[in-house]
């Protein structure tokens, strides 16, 4: 595999047919950053606070080196992206059970450090035609979808916003699931399937979203259909 891609590299500027043709048709679909701030700026493990860079620095450092990765696979021929936003992680069980928070209430902070990330990450997309010429994005907000599920749950037919639907393993830090642990009867009831990941019912509605929905609150500039067609 390594072999392979370091032959394709010699090959991009456009001089390979399938750079050229194939491509520029595909859809490269990227969901990254979370684990920057989940297990890195907001490790609870992680004594150095004192060294930790300003928020604005760090989120600022994240975004340029996603943007260079995203010039990279720009230059192989990729030119319709689709990006993903940080979900709420302050609302998530792991961080909440992290800083042993009752209640359905979120960590604000983390949240409006992920908020800082996902507003640079949308001019990123917006703004990407300068520095990309020909390339198309599609920002679906993934946090908005679910920030919206766990504020009015009713509307969604949500029963749990708080717990996750299975047990939490201790050994991968109240991340994942216990291992042949208990589940919930009726996962589409609860926002959470594990520590971090949302359920497929909450998953199915940003993918509903991001696809077809013609709010900008939900995908921009444009939707996926529209990306996938052009």
């Amino acid at each position: 595999m390594h072999g392979a891609m370091a032959t394709s590299n010699h090959g991009m500027k456009g001089q390979d047919p399938f750079h050229q043709c194939y491509l520029s048709k595909c859809l490269f679909v990227v969901g990254t950053g979370g684990n920057d701030y989940l297990l890195n700026y907001f490790n609870p493990r992680n004594n150095d606070t004192e060294g930790r860079p300003p928020l604005s620095e760090f989120t600022r450092s994240v975004i340029t080196k996603l943007s260079g990765h995203l010039q990279r696979l720009y230059a192989l021929g990729a030119t319709k992206f689709v990006i993903f936003s940080i979900q709420p992680i302050g609302c998530t069980p792991v961080v909440r059970a992290f800083l042993n928070v009752t209640g359905a209430a979120c960590i604000e902070p983390v949240n409006h450090a992920v908020a800082l990330f996902n507003s640079e990450l949308r001019l990123l997309a917006g703004g990407a035609a300068t520095r990309m010429p020909g390339a198309r994005f599609a920002y679906v907000d993934s946090y908005r979808i679910i920030k919206d599920t766990l504020d009015h749950p009713e509307k969604h037919g949500v029963r749990e916003t708080s717990r996750a639907c299975c047990l939490m393993s201790r050994e991968s830090s109240g991340v994942l699931c216990e291992k042949e642990g208990p589940i919930c009867r009726d996962r589409t009831k609860y926002v959470f399937f594990d520590g971090l990941h949302p359920t497929d019912a909450v998953n199915a509605r940003i993918a509903r979203k991001g696809y077809g929905s013609r709010s900008p609150e939900h995908a921009y500039p444009i939707n996926v259909k529209k990306l996938a067609m052009l």
